[in-house]
């Protein structure tokens, strides 16, 4: 993985490489060199203590552009469900679906609905093959902790919690 910030890179290694630096650096409470020597810069931090901006992830739709009304739509429905935290406004989400996403967003759904949402909208997903990769960079619990393994097989949502997520997704893809 490598992470760009206005065309320079500030780290390159794996996810755990990444994560490892992001924990040096809360212990610390600065900014702060692994002992590879790959740096971990510009990481930006809340009070909850967890990651709040990122690069280069993203959930970007095809014909981005075309599809704010439709995003509207979806974004009513998952706030209105709590399926995402109430500061997840739409813009937030605007730029979650574009290539221009640098903020975490908060699902507070469970890790099964998330999955099935993404798996729901993926053939609109420009990068469909990186999908679990940026789902991991892009949203949070409510404890601010990713979802790990939102890519593996699990439990199915319950029922009615998937027609919820299916008029979300309808949104999108209609």
């Amino acid at each position: 993985m490598i992470i760009k910030i206005d065309g320079q890179k500030i780290f390159s290694g794996s996810f755990t490489e990444l994560f490892i630096e992001t924990v040096k650096t809360f212990q610390t409470g600065k900014n702060s060199a692994s002992s590879s020597g790959k740096k971990a810069n510009n990481v930006s931090t809340s009070s909850e203590n967890y990651l709040t901006t990122i690069t280069n992830a993203s959930l970007e739709l095809e014909n981005h552009h075309s599809l704010h009304a439709n995003i509207r739509a979806a974004h009513a429905i998952l706030k209105e469900e709590e399926f995402i935290g109430s500061k997840v406004d739409l813009k937030k989400m605007d730029k979650l679906f574009s290539a221009r996403n640098t903020e975490k967003i908060l699902w507070l759904g469970s890790q099964s609905e998330l999955k099935y949402f993404i798996n729901g909208i993926s053939k609109l997903l420009v990068e469909s093959n990186r999908k679990w990769i940026n789902v991991k960079a892009v949203f949070i619990k409510k404890t601010g902790s990713p979802f790990y393994n939102v890519d593996n097989p699990g439990s199915s949502p319950h029922k009615s919690k998937m027609r919820l997520l299916d008029k979300a997704i309808n949104c999108l893809i209609n």
